[in-house]
Parts: structure tokens; sequence; C-alpha cells
């Protein structure tokens, strides 16, 4: 398999995971080899709004943002430094 055919896969394989957390067959996603960036392009891509909400602790890389998808609010949340993957995961009210 070539690299082109690999990121194609990852890509189809990241969609896949996100869209089903937006579609409510899973609470969360993990999403191995995300930058925050890629879920904020797919969601905009479908209809949806990145927020430009994000938080993040500084010494770690440790950051949250926030996406909205047919009037719900979903979290981005991941670290920069020792992870090499984001959660998708949709917000609880007390966390808005």
């Amino acid at each position: 398999m070539e690299l082109k055919e690999i990121k194609a896969a990852e890509k189809a394989n990241r969609e896949k995971e996100i869209m089903s957390v937006l579609t409510g067959e899973k609470k969360e996603a993990s999403l191995l080899y995300t930058r925050p960036s890629d879920v904020f392009k797919f969601v905009e891509s479908i209809g949806g709004e990145d927020l430009h909400d994000i938080d993040t602790n500084g010494y770690q890389w440790d950051y949250w943002a926030k996406v909205k998808y047919e009037g719900e609010i979903y979290m981005v949340a991941g670290d920069g430094y020792y992870d090499d993957s984001c959660s998708f995961s949709l917000m609880s009210e007390n966390e808005e």
C-alpha cells in the first residue's frame, strides 16, 4: 500500500468515526493521528461550525476545542506532546 492510499484510508476512517458520534451511534471516538484542524475541516464540510473556542493548559499542550453540528456542541480534546490522537464527543449540558 502506498503512502497516498494509507492517508486516504486514515481520512476515511477518521470521518467514519466522527460521523458515528454525530449520529449518536457512539458517545466518543478516539481519533489516532488526528489534528484538531482535521476535525474542524470535516465538521465544517458537512455543515457544522468551528466555534473557535479552544483552551490549552500550555505546558503539556493539552487542548479542548468546540464544534457545533445540528444544534449540538461537541468537544475535540487531546494533547500535542504525549499522545498522537484526540477524542471527539458530545458535550454534556454541564460542560457547556
